[in-house]
């Protein structure tokens, strides 16, 4: 008879899982500067994210030395939101070694002044990038006519200090500042 309080590593298998990154071929984002600010940030991403009519959201990964090595379109979402997992972002990252990412969405509106869940965004990305020793270096909002949003500039409390509620709770209105050309 079998005593059902004693469970033995015989009872399960575990299977090894490989994970492996595949590059596809795609479009270039390419800069042998590397990005020292949200204006050369902005160089790299506007080509890539002008004239959408929809919201999206792309990681860049960047070396020790804060060159681009690759990007990732984490979503593509409606005119007005995107959806963007915490561990979308990341993944591509960790694939990538990335030593540091920036994150980038536009807002088709033209508009750039951020809403409460970029604020959140940003705030639980930063958090993830600390735990992961993966430092978030900023996320930026393109709107139009080269305007551009930095939470690194506005709001460098969301890099620095824990996600809590306080956090959040200071930034609770979105800053309708003037966006930075």
């Amino acid at each position: 008879m079998k005593n059902y309080d004693q469970i033995s590593l015989d009872d399960y298998s575990f299977k090894q899982v490989e994970v492996r990154l595949y590059l596809k071929e795609g479009e270039t984002l390419y800069s042998p500067e590397p990005i020292s600010s949200p204006d050369s940030a902005i160089n790299v991403l506007s080509e890539l994210m002008k004239d959408l009519d929809r919201e999206m959201v792309a990681v860049v990964n960047l070396d020790t030395k804060n060159r681009p090595m690759n990007y990732n379109i984490v979503s593509i979402g409606s005119i007005n939101t995107s959806l963007a997992p915490i561990q979308n972002i990341m993944k591509s990252a960790i694939l990538s070694n990335a030593a540091s990412i920036m994150l980038a969405h536009n807002h088709p509106s033209g508009d750039c002044a951020p809403s409460r869940p970029d604020y959140e965004l940003t705030a639980r990305l930063a958090e993830a990038g600390k735990l992961l020793e993966i430092p978030v270096l900023d996320h930026l909002i393109l709107g139009g006519d080269g305007d551009r949003y930095s939470f690194r500039e506005h709001s460098p409390e969301l890099f620095t200090r824990p996600y809590t509620k306080e956090v959040l709770q200071n930034n609770k209105t979105p800053k309708r500042s003037e966006p930075t050309r």
